[in-house]
């Protein structure tokens, strides 16, 4: 990204295998996702794949599919499903 601007050829540089339909958002060199199943994921782009930095279900049994995208604010990660709102502190310790 010189100058502010980005290129893409287009091509896949990788894929995370058996995905649902999630949201994400990009931060920190990280993605950021929620998954329509309630699960939260950290994950970090290799040149070949995804690395999981961490995951887990902001719900213990789903009841619908999550569709809200996840929010970073302050150093906070602001998950929605549905009715209830979740608040992270992930700001670097």
């Amino acid at each position: 990204m010189a100058g502010g601007s980005a290129s893409t050829t287009g091509d896949f540089k990788a894929q995370q295998p058996n995905p649902t339909d999630a949201a994400a958002i990009w931060a920190d060199g990280k993605l950021f996702v929620l998954s329509a199943d309630g699960t939260a994921l950290l994950l970090k782009p290799t040149a070949e794949s995804f690395q999981t930095l961490g995951a887990f279900s902001i719900v213990p049994k789903r009841t619908k599919n999550a569709w809200a995208h996840p929010v970073l604010c302050g150093g906070r990660l602001y998950l929605r499903y549905h009715e209830t709102l979740f608040c992270y502190d992930v700001k670097a310790q």
